[in-house]
């Protein structure tokens, strides 16, 4: 087993190094990890978030030395990817067109009480006819 790296930069400044390391080029999880001194545990969710703020994401690459695929994080919003614009809540709704909505069904159920309990906890406390009175 080897020995871990010494961490490069502060916890707090992680997501930030990690937005300026992919500036420089796509990298795997595997490779930040080793070249910040961080776990890869650490290391996946702040590209994780980076990629839901569009300011970084993944590819899909064969791996060189093994069969399979990974992904590779690269810098900047994916390519071709159309987003929603944002609603400001002091501002109109958007075109019906652009409006999103999510279907819904409301289930209530209502059972009918039922005054049976087992011979074991009525032996405790009581029948169960007796319970709510």
């Amino acid at each position: 087993m080897t020995a871990a790296a010494k961490r490069t930069v502060p916890i707090e400044r992680l997501l930030s190094v990690i937005e300026s390391t992919l500036q420089s080029g796509p990298r795997l999880v595997d490779q930040l990890a080793f070249e910040l001194g961080y776990t890869t545990s650490a290391v996946r969710p702040r590209l994780e978030q980076l990629e839901r703020e569009h300011r970084a994401h993944r590819v899909r690459v064969p791996r060189e030395h093994s069969q399979g695929f990974c992904y590779q994080w690269r810098y900047g919003q994916a390519p071709g990817v159309v987003h929603a614009p944002v609603i400001v809540l002091a501002q109109a709704l958007p075109r019906a067109e652009l409006r999103v909505s999510v279907p819904f069904q409301t289930i209530v159920c209502s059972w009918p009480a039922f005054l049976y309990r087992d011979p074991l906890v009525a032996a405790l406390y009581g029948p169960a006819s007796q319970v709510g009175a």
